[in-house]
């Protein structure tokens, strides 16, 4: 179809937008009361305009002007109040709520409106190219459709009116000219009829405020008036002087570094500032002074919103601690405070006669920056403002100085310039101008104004767009870099004024108020809505110098010599420089900012410290000095560590009275200092002292606002304690008073004591041990003999020897006896006061001369039992004073036994005695003396006292096991049968465990000898003895086991040491293997995995041989000890047996990785173990399929290790039963079999089965394609086929099929972007040769063999696809070679045949139709722009098929035969082939040149003839025309020509190709002959080498085969060469065989041959696939086998279909064959026709459930 002819047989349709609608969208991005102002406004500026006037007119006043003939003339500013029409004095409208306006008007006298301004103002979107002018979007105008329907506008001679065509969506617009008048005004006016009347935009005073605030940045206007019906409301004017040249500041050079070596460097006037991406450099900056003066009636100020007020213009600061004060400027306003919304009602009541008056001074500062874009920088920028970027730009900055904002008060009292000037409490008040302001803050306290690139609602800058934002961002840059400058000009007039006042406090004072107003003017605050504005203006404010200047108390200064401090500090930080106090508390926010960038920071630890150790501090300053440490912390930056550093250095003087009551003024050391007078304790530590000089006198104790609690924290004091108070009395080296000695005042040792007392019972245990410890030293009890130390004084008592030092108090309190409860009593206790006579003493005078026995002294003791300490009862314990019975009445044993316990006389501790009992005579153990009339009772008072100090009532298990091991036998049995019988009374708590050491239990030796054995080397059960344990003597065995807790078995670690050094016979460890069956599983055993321990017997030679469990395996394995027994050692002593020897780590099956190691130790004998090449072959292929589970070492010897086979059906290698095994990197992995079969004598090949391609793949194996090089060479000469488009368009339409579905994932280069021209090419060429070089190991291979095609890509990426043959495999190949990530020869088919294929056909799996659709909307939308690059291309015939569906049109040379040279051709119809017939004719095209009679071939550009080879139809072969009767057949190699009776009357020309192909096909027939014999020549004789090379056959297979059974209705053949080829293939492959035949049969139904006519025939060498003898086909079994059997269950079937699909083209190949000849002209074609014929049919056998390995097979 031609497009261009379709497009000029229609007509143009407009485009419809509805205009409304689209300017309803543009105004509704717009926001405020102002909009149309303001944008009127920006255009009189950007029109040069100088005077503006706003007029808004009610209908009142509308009608009365058109009652007059002449225009109203406007009010002159120069007389405000009078009149031409109304009396401004008589104004009607009491209130400004009463006024409804009808119309607005606003005049300007700018340049009047050009041609282009007229057509640019009906245009949307069309902006003023100017590019010095604000105006760009072009939308600003329509902003009054915001209020009115109908703008009307004027200027100069001409008008344009809008309005909407018939009230609908659709705005016109009406031009003409005015018409001639003398009063005609020359200049523009925009009038608004307002769509609904109304009241007044806002308040009068807001719209004043709101025009003030437009004012400052105007770049020409300079006068704005406000009228209402003609009456003059408010007037404002600009003035601005001549700007003055700023010098670049002294503290800043021209490229942002910072001056620091000079004292007053010299500023300097040359500007070169760049900003951070170069694209902007400031060469000036200027100053100017602004003057803006405001006259308004007081009418204008009726009833102005509470949020409107000038209460705002209070200036407050604001203090750290939050609170507000007023004091740096004195508001002038007052009678506005407090005051409600009627406030300026008031005022307008009081002066409704006057003109209310009002000014402001700014300061402009300017910077001029040239700009510098690179080119597609300035495209961009072009296009987001619609015109060029300028070549200059100017950055304004408003600012206010201090004066002025201390005077503005007065001069705007009414807050009418509010949003001008600067509002250091709100830094949102200021923002961002764009000509106007925009919504945007700027984080500071002025006005920023330039050339910003605006969102199109100029609300906002653009801080989004990638280009937009690094135009806006670098302005923002110099807007910072302004700010800085403006600083430092500020500061550096600062700085001058500081030197002249000569620091007079006053005038400072006044300089520190002004640096306040400058860095409150420079806070730089979160700006809104966008951050980025602030932070940026930031950033370049301090980049702009590595260092700030600063007003600190010494003078101006760089901000990295100034401290920081805290309030507070400077009371004793006398000598360094810090910010003033009012600059700390009220421009926080500065300060922060600098701290936070490291521009100044606080006060280190070193400067304190200086400070500190500075002269010495008076009270007053160290009062101020500890003060300021009790604030919280941290302070100005010094942390915990900075006040460990400096920790409590310093000094102070102070006025003391010392311990000796005479006054002195002395230093003081803050580290001399441990405690302080806590003046709020109730402490009862007496004020007047004595105190030490550790404590912080009690003036500094108490100050206010500090809280003594603190101290600790601060400096480690802790508070005067009673304790310390002690210690300090207590210590002999401080000099005391005698009447505050404690050591020699009585008076005083008694005061302190009864002060104790009082408070002893408060006190914590830590204070009462200390306290003990310091009196217990000294001599400060009394006495009646005078002052004693505690521990040599009494309680009194009358049983105390009178001539021992009793405690005596003066009276009234007199003597003190021991009275529990008493705190006297309970103190003096604790101090060591004695409370009975010492029981040396009573010893020495009571015993010492035999009087008392041993139980008398017993009695005396249980009697003043209860005034012993605890010192006493020890001493008892541990004298040696108690007698023991007469050694010579004891045995031998006992005797040694004392002499054991040293007992070198009869007294001794009572914990080396016994009770005097029987049974401990019997046992030999000495006993104490009681022997003195008084029986011994155990439970009397004095038996139970002499128990409590260690007598012992029966022996210690260690001792009773000693006597059980002595050497009398009658005490070892005793003591044996004591333990016994005491076991669960006196040793129940004992841990046997502890004495296993000692050799005390009877047993009996493995060899029968009895001894005595450790409880932990004695068991109880009689078959450990086989492992050499001894056994528990029989006559005790019961009691061992119930009092002994002796175990049954050995513990498994003693089982282990014993079998390490074990040497066990078969029989013998067998025995000991089935007794340790019963030990539970423990990791003890598994430290036998490397001990040889266990009799074994080598595979094959039967040596018996000692291993280790890790190096058998148990017989009964399952898997790989089955598979392979040769191959490992193997171990069975019986299932008990065996399962001890699994939890010693003898496991039951051998692992992958045991399998692959035994493999990698000696792989040639491991070959020879194995048994044939087939069963390792397998063996590596189950290694394959674990290779991940085998371990990194064994991979990495399997790397290194000869283990590997290769191919021996492929490759030239050696082979046989003993082949040399190779290294993986001395195999190639086949995966270019076009490049295996030109290189394949220099390949030794890989299997060529997946999992071993990937094992030997991860072993390190190349694959061929790595080392192959391919470089097509296509040939040169003139192609008579003109078909490269149209084979193109059908390979991109096939290729939308090819992508559907998870192709997607494979594909490297998609379908869409090959349609693109560029991207794919297809070339037709004469030849193609291919330049293959094979690099390997050094050997550099070339070949250079002919394709039919071959697709390559260039260095961009581009796709080429030369042609030389139209082969669709080859095509098929190369694309998916092209096109494929991974190539597969399921892809190849699936592509060839979608080439084949026909759209009806495909319909089937396919939707065409969406496909087709999707195709064609991506040309229409990606390739619709560039047709001219794309020609068009019929895709088809414009006949369609029976589903709709267009075919594509057939691209091989399709002339007709004519009758006249009718010769044998193969055609058909079969659609989407090359096979076609046209509509309304019958036409054949030939696969091949046409055939003569004679069997020669013609060719139409040449008259070389060539002989034709026959066809063979079945056991049939045809020479000549197919309609002549010339049949021969195939008798011993020999074809005799006889006639055939049944083709008399066949005349193939008249029949199509496909039905010639299925004649072909129902001819083949069962093949009933026991032999099928082989000859060296013949034409029937054909088998597949491959499915490579365009199907061709390799040399003729000779070998007969013959006929040795049938299974499953097929006959099975073999070579007869095979011995015994019957019984061996139907015992060992019959597996194989049912798999095979459940291929074969769905394959007689796909081609619809007749049952039983494929055979399969087993072969033991040469490449065969197939073969075809006598008219019927053989298929060889042991292929199959190789390709389809080794596999697993699960993967054999997951590998049907595909064992399927591969057997479908065998034979479709073999049918070619033997139709038109292995070599016959376009046999590939045929081949093609045959797989799309039957693909339905594939496709259903597939589907159906019963076709699976061994499904279904029909048996006969």
């Amino acid at each position: 179809m031609d497009k261009e002819a379709v497009w000029n047989q229609a007509e143009d349709e407009a485009v419809e937008v509805n205009q409304r609608a689209l300017i309803d969208k543009i105004l509704a991005r717009y926001s405020g009361k102002f909009t149309v102002f303001r944008e009127l406004l920006q255009n009189a500026d950007d029109a040069g305009a100088k005077h503006v006037k706003i007029h808004f007119e009610t209908e009142k006043y509308l009608k009365m002007q058109q009652t007059t003939s002449e225009h109203p003339a406007f009010a002159s500013s120069d007389e405000l109040g009078t009149q031409r029409s109304i009396d401004p004095y008589n104004i009607p409208y009491t209130s400004h709520q009463d006024v409804v306006v009808s119309q607005w008007r606003v005049w300007n006298d700018g340049a009047i409106f050009g041609d282009p301004d007229w057509k640019r103002l009906k245009k949307i979107a069309d902006g003023n190219p100017d590019e010095h002018k604000i105006g760009a979007f072009g939308v600003g105008f329509y902003s009054l459709f915001s209020v009115t329907d109908e703008p009307f506008v004027t200027s100069g001679s001409k008008w344009m009116g809008f309005h909407w065509k018939d009230g609908k969506d659709q705005l016109m617009a009406r031009r003409g000219n005015l018409p001639e008048s003398p009063d005609r005004d020359p200049f523009t006016t925009f009038t608004m009829p307002l769509r609904q009347p109304g009241s007044l935009p806002d308040v009068p005073l807001c719209i004043v405020r709101f025009l003030a605030g437009a004012l400052p940045f105007m770049n020409t206007l300079a006068t704005f008036e406000l009228f209402l019906d003609g009456t003059l409301l408010a007037l404002l004017r600009k003035t601005v002087d001549s700007p003055v040249d700023v010098d670049v500041p002294a503290y800043l050079t021209a490229n942002g570094a910072t001056k620091t070596n000079q004292e007053d460097p010299i500023p300097s006037r040359k500007w070169d500032w760049w900003t951070p991406r170069k694209l902007m450099n400031v060469h000036s900056v200027t100053r100017a002074l602004m003057h803006i003066n405001a006259s308004v009636m007081p009418w204008a100020y009726q009833r102005v919103p509470d949020m409107e007020r000038p209460a705002l213009l209070i200036v407050m600061t604001t203090n750290r601690s939050g609170e507000s004060e007023r004091g740096l400027i004195q508001t002038h306003g007052r009678q506005l405070n407090g005051q409600r919304g009627d406030s300026h009602q008031n005022i307008a009541a009081a002066n409704e006669k006057e003109i209310l008056e009002s000014s402001v001074t700014l300061n402009l500062f300017t910077a001029d920056a040239r700009v510098q874009l690179d080119e597609e920088m300035a495209v961009y920028l072009k296009r987001a403002m619609q015109k060029k970027s300028p070549k200059n730009v100017k950055v304004g900055l408003l600012y206010t100085t201090h004066d002025d904002f201390v005077v503005v008060q007065t001069r705007d009292p009414h807050g009418i310039f509010s949003g001008v000037r600067a509002n250091l409490n709100n830094p949102k008040s200021s923002r961002i101008y764009i000509g106007h302001a925009t919504g945007q803050t700027t984080g500071i306290a002025g006005h920023i104004s330039s050339r910003f690139i605006p969102t199109v609602e100029r609300e906002a800058i653009d801080l989004v767009d990638q280009n937009v934002s690094v135009w806006n961002k670098e302005l923002l840059q110099i807007s910072g870099y302004l700010s800085r400058v403006v600083y430092e000009t500020e500061v550096s007039i600062i700085h001058t004024e500081r030197k002249i006042c000569n620091a007079e406090r006053s005038s400072i004072a006044s300089l520190e108020k002004r640096y306040l107003h400058l860095t409150r003017f420079f806070a730089f605050y979160p700006s809104t809505p966008a951050s980025d504005v602030s932070e940026i203006m930031q950033t370049a404010f301090y980049d702009a110098s590595n260092d700030i200047l600063v007003l600190a108390t010494l003078g101006v200064m760089p901000a990295s010599k100034v401290r920081a401090l805290d309030a507070g500090m400077d009371r004793f930080m006398r000598s360094t420089p810090v910010f003033p106090k009012v600059i700390i508390e009220s421009g926080g926010h500065f300060i922060d900012t600098l701290r936070r960038r490291k521009l100044v920071r606080g006060v280190t630890p070193d400067e304190v410290i200086t400070e500190l150790k500075g002269p010495s501090f008076t009270e007053e300053e160290m009062i101020c000095y500890i003060k300021w440490r009790s604030t919280p912390l941290p302070k100005l930056g010094l942390n915990a560590q900075g006040w460990r550093q400096i920790g409590n250095i310093g000094r102070f003087s102070m006025q003391t009275v010392d311990s000796t009551s005479t006054g002195t003024r002395r230093e003081v050391e803050l580290k001399e200092i441990e405690t302080y007078i806590n003046p709020d304790d109730d402490s009862p530590v007496p004020r007047q002292g004595p105190f030490p000089r550790s404590t912080l006198p009690p003036k500094l104790s108490k100050i206010e606002g500090v809280k003594c609690t603190d101290y600790n924290a601060l400096f480690g004091w802790r508070p005067f304690s009673l304790r310390d108070w002690i210690a300090y009395l207590c210590d002999q080296s401080s000099p005391f008073v005698f009447s505050q000695d404690i050591t020699r005042s009585s008076n005083f040792a008694e005061e302190i004591l009864l002060i104790l007392a009082k408070s002893w019972r408060g006190l914590s245990q830590l204070d009462k041990n200390v306290i003990v410890q310091s009196l217990s030293r000294v001599t400060c009890i009394p006495t009646q003999l005078g002052l004693k130390q505690p521990k040599s004084v009494y309680f009194f008592a009358e049983h105390i020897f009178k001539d021992l030092p009793m405690v005596k108090f003066q009276p009234p309190v007199g003597p003190i006896p021991m009275v529990k409860g008493e705190p006297i009593a309970t103190l003096l206790d604790m101090l060591g006061v004695q409370k009975h006579v010492d029981l040396q003493l009573v010893f020495q005078r009571m015993i010492s001369n035999g009087a008392w026995t041993i139980p008398q002294l017993t009695k005396y003791l249980v009697g003043v039992q209860p005034t012993l300490t605890k010192e006493d009862m020890k001493w008892l314990q541990e004298k040696e004073a108690f007698c023991s019975e007469d050694l010579s009445t004891h045995s031998t044993t006992f005797i040694q036994l004392f002499t054991i316990f040293n007992f070198e006389s009869r007294k001794a501790r009572l914990s080396a005695l016994y009770e005097p009992m029987d049974e401990m005579r019997e046992l030999g153990l000495p006993i104490l003396d009681w022997r003195s009339g008084h029986p011994w009772q155990s439970s009397s008072d004095e038996a139970r006292f002499l128990i409590s100090l260690g007598l012992k009532t029966y022996p210690a298990l260690d001792q009773l096991l000693q006597l059980a091991t002595g050497s009398d036998r009658n005490i070892r049995e005793k003591a044996l049968r004591y333990f016994f019988n005491y076991r669960k009374s006196h040793y129940r708590d004992c841990r046997l465990d502890d004495y296993n050491h000692i050799n005390f239990i009877p047993a009996v030796q493995p060899s029968g000898w009895k001894t005595y054995a450790r409880r932990d080397r004695v068991f109880l059960n009689e078959k450990c003895a086989m492992l050499g344990f001894d056994v528990v003597r029989s006559d005790i065995a019961d009691d061992a086991r119930h009092h002994l807790d002796i175990s049954m078995d050995p513990p498994a670690n003693q089982v282990v040491e014993k079998l390490r050094s074990a040497s066990l016979t078969e029989g013998k460890a067998k025995a000991v293997f089935e007794y340790l069956s019963c030990y539970p599983p423990t990791p003890k055993f598994r430290e036998l995995q490397e001990r040889k321990f266990i009799p074994a017997r080598k595979p094959r030679s039967n040596e018996l041989i000692m291993v280790s469990p890790k190096e058998c395996f148990l017989r009964q394995g399952s898997l790989w000890t089955k598979l392979y027994p040769d191959l490992f050692i193997l171990v069975d002593f019986g299932l008990d047996a065996n399962h001890f020897l699994e939890k010693c780590g003898v496991r039951r099956d051998a692992s992958i990785n045991d399998l692959a190691k035994s493999l990698t130790s000696n792989p040639q004998e491991s070959y020879g173990l194995v048994g044939s090449r087939d069963r390792f072959k397998g063996m590596l292929g189950e290694i394959a399929k674990n290779f991940q589970d085998i371990s990194s070492d064994v991979q990495l010897e399997m790397r290194r290790g000869t283990i590997l086979l290769d191919d021996t059906a492929v490759s030239a290698g050696p082979s046989g039963d003993n082949p040399a095994l190779l290294k993986a990197d001395e195999i190639i992995i086949i995966d270019n079999m076009g490049a295996y079969v030109q290189f394949r004598e220099h390949i030794r090949a890989a299997p060529r089965d997946d999992t071993l391609e990937n094992l030997y793949n991860n072993l390190g194996s190349p694959r061929l394609s790595q080392l192959i090089s391919e470089e097509y060479i296509p040939g040169v000469g003139n192609i008579d086929d003109n078909d490269e488009e149209e084979i193109r368009q059908r390979i991109l339409a096939r290729l939308w099929f090819f992508f559907e579905g998870d192709m997607k994932q494979k594909a490297r280069t998609q379908v869409d972007w090959m349609e693109d021209p560029t991207n794919f090419v297809v070339k037709r060429v004469l030849s193609l040769t291919v330049k293959s070089t094979f690099s390997w190991k050094g050997k550099v291979k070339e070949r250079s063999p002919e394709a039919a095609a071959g697709c390559s890509r260039d260095k961009n990426g581009g796709l080429t696809l030369y042609i030389a043959k139209l082969n669709w495999h080859e095509i098929a190949k190369s694309l998916c070679l092209g096109i494929l990530k991974k190539v597969e020869n399921s892809d190849i088919f699936l592509l060839q045949n979608l080439f084949l294929a026909s759209l009806e056909s495909l319909n089937l799996s396919y939707d065409v139709e969406r496909i087709q659709k999707r195709r064609a909307n991506y040309r229409q939308s990606k390739l619709g722009d560039a047709q001219d690059d794309y020609p068009t291309v019929p895709l088809g015939d414009p006949g369609r098929n029976q589903n709709g569906y267009q075919d594509p049109k057939p691209i091989m040379d399709t002339k007709q035969l004519t009758s006249s040279e009718q010769g044998f051709a193969i055609s058909g119809s079969i659609s989407g082939s090359f096979f076609s017939v046209e509509a309304g004719r019958s036409s054949t095209h030939s696969l091949r040149p046409r055939t003569k009679r004679d069997g020669t071939r013609h060719d139409q550009n040449s008259e070389q003839t060539t002989t034709r080879k026959p066809l063979t139809i079945g056991d049939q072969v045809y020479l000549g025309q197919p309609g002549s009767a010339d049949v021969f057949t195939d008798t011993d190699g020999v074809c005799e020509k006889h006639p055939d009776p049944a083709s008399e009357n066949v005349d193939f020309s008249a029949e199509s190709g496909l039905e010639s192909i299925q004649r072909a096909i129902g001819s083949y027939t069962p093949h009933h002959r026991e032999k099928a014999t082989g000859s060296k020549e013949g034409v029937n004789i054909y088998h597949l080498k491959s499915l490579i090379r365009n199907w061709s056959p390799s040399r003729l297979n000779t070998k007969d085969i013959v006929f040795i059974g049938n299974f499953g209705g097929v006959r099975i053949y073999a070579e007869e060469s095979i011995p015994t080829a019957r019984e061996w293939l139907f015992e060992k492959k019959m597996d194989c065989i049912e798999c095979f035949i459940s291929i074969i049969q769905p394959l007689e139904r796909i081609f619809g041959l007749q049952p039983a006519s494929l055979h399969i025939y087993y072969g033991d060498s040469g490449p065969d696939y197939a073969l075809c003898r006598e008219g019927a086909f053989f298929l060889n079994l042991r292929y199959f086998e190789t390709k389809h059997m080794w596999m697993d269950d699960l993967q054999r079937d997951n590998q049907f279909e595909k064992g399927l699909i591969s057997w479908y083209y065998i034979i479709a190949c073999l049918i070619a064959n033997n139709l038109i000849g292995p070599d016959g002209d376009g046999k590939s074609q045929v081949v093609e026709d045959i797989v799309q014929s039957h693909l339905t049919a594939l496709i259903d056998e597939l589907h159906h459930p019963d076709t699976r390995w061994g499904g279904n097979i029909q048996t006969a």
